[in-house]
């Protein structure tokens, strides 16, 4: 299923706020975001698919905070829950710094970890 998200209200509420003073590069560029949710979190959240669409280019915080209005039930203050893991472009976000511009397309991976004894 996919649902397309305009984000740009939120965006630009994180912007008049703390994140207001971050350097921004390429400004009238749009940012799509594609969120695929991958196993048992697809049925749980009643979606496999998100796509977003954004002015401007985003940091990895202000991608968190949009994940996190959107996707409430996995996230606390902004963070993933423990047990979820959450990838931007092949990679895991917490190898990026919260204040890092991120490309203008943009593929996001969230998966649920099950381990158990």
């Amino acid at each position: 299923m996919n649902v397309l998200v305009n984000s740009n209200y939120y965006l630009r509420k994180l912007r008049e706020g703390r994140l207001a003073n971050i350097n921004r590069q390429s400004q009238q560029d749009n940012t799509t975001i594609e969120v695929e949710v991958i196993g048992s979190l697809s049925a749980k959240l009643r979606t496999t698919k998100l796509v977003f669409s954004v002015k401007g280019r985003i940091t990895v915080e202000e991608l968190l905070a949009l994940l996190a209005n959107k996707l409430t039930s996995i996230f606390h203050n902004a963070r993933p829950k423990p047990g979820i893991l959450i990838f931007i472009n092949g990679r895991d976000y917490r190898v990026y710094s919260k204040d890092e511009l991120l490309g203008d397309r943009l593929k996001v991976v969230i998966i649920q970890v099950f381990h158990g004894g």
